[in-house]
């Protein structure tokens, strides 16, 4: 991961303006998540007044975001990152199509309950990042242990570590309770993963690349001293 200026390269007109598809599809999703939460609250106090009534789980209903998916976005994404992924930096043409990922989850957040996500940023240019599906899927995956070099990865089965969920998907962790929402989109939050177009990677991240033998090469979060839950 490096560190990349969004301001090299112009928000796709597909997501700027009121008017563009991203404007009215925000406007949509506007009216769908307020009449959710009047609907749940409405249900929560329904609950209330008749706490021995059992009451039916609904489906969850969800709302089909697309315009960030345009292909004149992903195109703009491309031509920032240099078609690499925003985490890994794998080039995503040689395995897959490259997913437009959330750096800010637009649907729920994994271990936070009564927050429907950050779907007013669906569509936001800041919000968007490529990435590989390695990086934005989860995937459960036999873990080393850290710091590991490539000699070490070299000897497996000896490295068998521990399994871990990786990829990022629906997970956004940040440093104290208060999350921004739609009603209080100004809170301050400290997200605890890097956003290479907001951070410097290099103060997170520790990468030793030994030319003359590679075996002694590794790399490991700076500030992490056991298998991350996020690639």
């Amino acid at each position: 991961m490096r560190r990349v200026d969004r301001a090299l390269v112009s928000a796709p007109a597909v997501l700027v303006g009121d008017k563009s598809r991203g404007g009215k599809e925000l406007a949509k999703a506007k009216i769908f998540f307020e009449a959710e939460a009047k609907a749940e609250a409405a249900g929560a106090a329904a609950g209330a007044l008749a706490p021995a009534t059992k009451v039916r789980k609904k489906k969850e209903k969800t709302f089909d975001f697309s315009a960030y998916s345009d292909e004149a976005v992903k195109y703009a994404l491309d031509k920032l990152f240099f078609g690499k992924c925003a985490y890994c930096e794998s080039r995503y043409a040689n395995q897959a199509p490259v997913d437009v990922e959330h750096y800010r989850p637009k649907g729920r957040i994994a271990g936070v309950a009564n927050h429907p996500g950050y779907w007013w940023l669906a569509m936001v240019w800041d919000n968007l990042l490529p990435s590989c599906i390695d990086c934005n899927r989860r995937r459960w995956q036999d873990l080393p242990k850290f710091p590991v070099s490539l000699a070490q990865l070299l000897s497996a089965p000896e490295m068998q570590g521990v399994k871990a969920s990786l990829g990022k998907q629906d997970l956004f962790p940040i440093a104290g309770a208060d999350r921004a929402t739609a009603d209080f989109p100004g809170i301050d939050e400290q997200p605890d993963l890097v956003n290479p177009c907001v951070d410097d990677p290099e103060e997170h991240l520790v990468f030793h690349i030994d030319r003359g033998d590679p075996s002694g090469s590794f790399f490991r979060p700076s500030r992490i001293t056991s298998p991350p839950d996020v690639a």
